[in-house]
């Protein structure tokens, strides 16, 4: 019995000096851990912190004379309208809306009686279309989008004329001698040799031939004075030096300001 109690005793012993030695050798691993840990850490700067801004742009540092700024760009580098309203659209997107609708007209807009839904739209079902067409699809575009273009980069106006004088008030009136063309300007034609414009469409586009070395403006317009008394949508190229062209509107493609991050949410 006496032999038994002594092979017991030594037993816990082995065990009580495993766990001590267990609890050491832990001790210690943690404790170098931390002091590996303190050695290699770096002060923490203003950049290992989170600065995501929860919007469409892109946040970049501006370093000039020796002041750190950020300053916010819309993503991708898209030019965005001034518009105050909380969304925005960027003025391509626009432009290719606007056009895209444009094109997508039939031909043969007028119905038997002269009627066509751009007139309507005016308070003049079977009135001259022209302007009415061309402004019409800047108001679709703007209502797709969700945008406010009408009054702010267009005018509201049912004759060339009264849009012309809108853009004289606001500076973006241009003349053909003065200005090449873009994309998504409205275009105004002079038939009578009375210096006083009498025709609208927009603007698709320039193109450069080679062949005769001459820019040329491409156009989309309805209720051309040529195809009267039957009025029709259709596209057109002319020269950028031709007699029929009176005068440009168009508006500015850099915005004022960028739109900023309380604005975007």
């Amino acid at each position: 019995m006496q032999k038994t109690w002594l092979t017991i005793s030594v037993l816990l012993s082995v065990a009580i000096l495993c766990v001590g030695l267990f609890f050491a050798a832990a001790q210690y691993a943690n404790s170098n851990f931390e002091n590996n840990a303190e050695a290699n850490a770096t002060p923490a700067t203003d950049s290992d912190m989170d600065t995501s801004i929860s919007s469409d742009f892109d946040s970049i540092t501006d370093t000039e004379e020796g002041k750190t700024e950020d300053i916010l760009l819309p993503l991708h580098g898209e030019e965005y309208s001034t518009s105050p309203l909380p969304q925005w659209c960027d003025q391509y997107a626009f432009i290719e809306t606007m056009i895209a609708i444009a094109e997508s007209q039939p031909v043969d807009a007028e119905d038997e009686k002269g009627v066509t839904i751009y007139g309507t739209y005016f308070g003049d079902p079977a009135g001259q279309w022209c302007t009415e067409f061309a402004l019409w699809c800047v108001i679709q575009a703007q209502e797709t989008l969700g945008v406010e273009y009408i009054n702010r980069y267009y005018p509201y106006s049912d004759y060339s004329g009264g849009c012309i004088s809108w853009y004289k008030k606001n500076g973006n009136y241009r003349t053909p001698n003065s200005y090449v063309p873009r994309r998504g300007d409205m275009i105004f034609f002079e038939y009578d040799g009375d210096n006083v414009t009498d025709h609208t469409g927009l603007v698709t586009g320039v193109e450069y031939c080679e062949e005769d070395g001459k820019l040329y403006v491409l156009t989309i317009e309805g209720n051309l004075p040529e195809d009267y008394p039957k009025g029709v949508i259709r596209q057109r190229r002319l020269a950028v030096d031709d007699p029929l062209i009176y005068a440009y509107g168009t508006f500015q493609y850099s915005p004022k300001e960028l739109p900023t991050q309380g604005d975007a949410q």
